[in-house]
């Protein structure tokens, strides 16, 4: 390995040293002599000092005599020989947290290294967290860039994200430490970034070389490391759902069984939106949070879709656990508002939950200023009034009404009605059992029963009223599948306001 006389420097920085450098020394040196040689730095005596010299450039040693000084120095080359061996090792097993490892000892400077979709593949394991800048904190934790640096970055007139090579950069108030970047490519593909951080010493051209001399090493494995990430990425059912196409059945049992989930498990929809509309074309920064957040929410399906972040959350297969606080943690600091759908049984409504979410993100951005999350519960109301399709008024249905409903054709249980009356009765009992014509202790009776199965406020005037519409509009679907001829049973009743609900239809 060729080194430079600043990384000799570099190597020498503990001893007095006096420096004549120029910026553009190349690593072209293959040994220490002392005689002068070809691409060999000179090494000889001056007095008590010792010299390193490589045609005009030259270090000063202070006190060192001409033999330990020798050797000394002799050492650094054999230290750099090593040091690269190994490199080529570690990064041929594509150990690359063992790579910024041993790149420690010769930067002295947190290092980190990315790959091509801004994950995180290593950093410096010597500095702890709270030292360092929030975007450390940030990659360390979740394990990819933020979308907030990535913005940064891309405002910025200093870097390129798109172009190879190395620069050297101030931090903007919201990275942190200045540094040097180096974007890796290979075959003109973006495979990687590695960065180093200026933290404990001053960056110098010699860091710069050793990063440029380590970028060269890990392009080819990063390539390697890109094209295996491609074509193991699984494939969902999600997308064709959003989009309301159908997918035969054995296709969704196969594709959620990988996760251990069910067609019809119980599901609610996340769906966020990057603040800045510049940025919300970026498909690398959608990707990216993606990723972020898969990563971080095992138990959810995390994919994009037109231009937004789809957040699919199986509730059936949670028990208290919700994405909600991780999303409010980092909602601030990637920049993106979300909304959250109703929850309901069936993957297969995926489309009608997008919609919900989807009228709530926009309802909430023009209504709100700094709010972040928009629960669609408090807008289905004007949803349901501003619809034109009466299945999307059953599927944005008071979620407890739903049930009740589902459980009067299949049970003939008689809560549904006892819910209806209650409601219509300004929750009176002596008018609800009247107007059922049972015993007001019957009533009673029935009443701690809801109780059990609805989770909602009934103190909550704004629920009440959409408790009513639901009902309404429930009743109004069994009308009319009664006008289209069709026998009101269980299942035609069922399937007209929620299709595909039972397993067998196609």
């Amino acid at each position: 390995m060729k080194i430079s006389m600043w990384m000799l420097a570099n190597r020498l920085s503990s001893l007095d040293l006096e420096l004549h450098i120029k910026e553009s020394a190349e690593p072209v040196l293959k040994s220490a002599r002392r005689a002068y040689a070809t691409n060999c730095v000179f090494v000889y005596p001056e007095g008590a000092d010792l010299i390193c010299e490589h045609n005009d450039d030259w270090i000063r040693i202070h006190d060192l005599p001409l033999a330990e000084g020798f050797e000394l120095i002799q050492n650094v080359f054999d230290f750099y020989d090593d040091w690269y061996s190994g490199l080529r090792e570690l990064t041929a097993k594509r150990d690359f947290q063992k790579v910024i490892d041993s790149c420690w000892p010769i930067l002295n400077n947190p290092v980190l290294l990315l790959n091509g979709n801004r994950q995180l593949l290593a950093l410096s394991r010597q500095y702890n967290p709270d030292e360092m800048d929030d975007e450390w904190r940030y990659l360390e934790r979740y394990g990819y860039s933020s979308v907030s640096a990535v913005r940064t970055w891309l405002k910025s007139d200093q870097i390129s994200l798109t172009k190879p090579g190395i620069t050297r950069y101030k931090a903007p108030k919201e990275v942190g430490f200045d540094g040097v970047t180096c974007g890796i490519f290979a075959d003109g593909s973006y495979v990687g970034r590695i960065n180093i951080l200026e933290k404990d010493r001053r960056i110098n051209a010699g860091d710069c070389q050793i990063l440029e001399i380590i970028s060269d090493v890990l392009r080819d494995a990063l390539a390697l490391t890109a094209a295996a990430s491609n074509n193991s990425e699984n494939i969902y059912i999600v997308t064709s759902l959003l989009m309301g196409r159908h997918v035969e059945r054995e296709i969704m049992t196969l594709q959620l069984s990988y996760r251990r989930w069910y067609v019809h498990d119980r599901y609610r929809l996340y769906l966020l939106s990057l603040r800045d509309v510049e940025f919300q074309n970026e498909p690398s920064l959608l990707q990216m949070l993606a990723q972020t957040m898969q990563r971080q929410l095992m138990e959810c399906i995390v994919t994009v879709y037109e231009n937004k972040l789809v957040v699919l959350h199986n509730l059936s297969r949670t028990k208290d656990w919700t994405p909600d606080d991780f999303l409010n943690r980092i909602a601030h600091t990637s920049h993106f508002r979300y909304a959250i759908s109703l929850p309901t049984e069936g993957i297969f409504r995926c489309n009608a939950l997008y919609k919900q979410a989807e009228y709530a993100l926009n309802t909430g951005i023009l209504s709100s200023g700094e709010e972040v999350r928009f629960p669609f519960y408090g807008m289905a109301l004007d949803y349901i009034l501003e619809s034109s399709s009466l299945t999307d008024c059953a599927q944005a249905a008071h979620p407890d009404i739903i049930t009740l409903w589902k459980a009067k054709w299949e049970h003939d249980d008689g809560m549904f009605l006892t819910m209806k009356e209650y409601l219509n009765n300004d929750r009176s009992l002596v008018g609800t059992a009247q107007a059922l014509f049972i015993h007001r202790n019957t009533l009673v009776y029935r009443l701690k029963k809801l109780e059990d199965i609805i989770s909602a406020d009934l103190n909550d005037l704004y629920t009440r009223d959409y408790m009513k519409l639901s009902i309404r509009i429930l009743e109004l679907i069994e009308r009319q599948c009664s006008r289209n001829g069709q026998e009101l049973n269980a299942e035609n009743a069922i399937n007209s306001a929620f299709p595909d609900y039972y397993p067998g239809l196609r």
